[in-house]
């Protein structure tokens, strides 16, 4: 992206923020329970707050040049404090997420990152996919589940590379099963269009 795009693309986050955040004051507990998730790895499943506080973000993202992308973010705040990006997927070029999006519209990840989210910091092996994968470091999809009036629902699964070592010295140890689905109240999303970048998403806490 050129530097006018990311600044741009920052500032809809932004205001997306402090829209979701009015919204969520507005409707108190009507939307408690409606940012959830499940994340399952290895056989080891983790919902919301369970090991930390924790935020979703989801955001699609499309240019004046019509070159688009989505992402998802699962931001986790430990009990003494740290904040990791405990999961992170990317899919580019997707073609922009909206709310007449189809159920069963689907998207190929080609980035993925994620912690074991049950340790209490990054652990020794973490999940990921680079920007260009192979389907030796893994396949996964994200699958529109549901983008009605009430909420927005999307399937993550496929398979992942489980790596250990250092951001500089990554080593596969072997493929793993991934099965994910997020869900997003209505009152959490947004769309926006400024400087010729269409944007949609949504942001906001997990409720205990």
């Amino acid at each position: 992206m050129t530097t006018i795009l990311k600044n741009t693309v920052w500032l809809l986050f932004m205001a997306f923020a402090v829209v979701s955040c009015s919204k969520e004051k507005e409707q108190g507990k009507e939307i408690n329970g409606q940012c959830w998730y499940k994340i399952t790895i290895e056989e080891q499943t983790t919902h919301p707050n369970q090991f930390g506080q924790d935020h979703l973000i989801f955001s699609s993202v499309t240019g004046p040049d019509g070159k688009s992308g989505l992402s998802l973010d699962l931001i986790q705040t430990k009990s003494n404090g740290q904040q990791y990006n405990a999961l992170k997927l990317g899919s580019e070029p997707s073609g922009l997420f909206n709310d007449k999006t189809s159920m069963g519209t689907t998207y190929l990840v080609n980035f993925f990152n994620a912690i074991a989210a049950h340790l209490p910091d990054l652990g020794e092996y973490t999940y990921r996919m680079e920007n260009n994968a192979t389907p030796e470091d893994g396949v996964l999809t994200v699958t529109v589940l549901e983008n009605s009036e009430r909420r927005m629902r999307f399937k993550v699964s496929g398979t992942i590379m489980k790596k250990e070592g250092g951001v500089e010295n990554w080593s596969d140890v072997v493929l793993v099963p991934l099965d994910a689905e997020f869900s997003f109240d209505r009152t959490y999303y947004n769309e926006m269009t400024s400087n010729g970048v269409d944007m949609a998403g949504a942001d906001c806490d997990c409720k205990p």
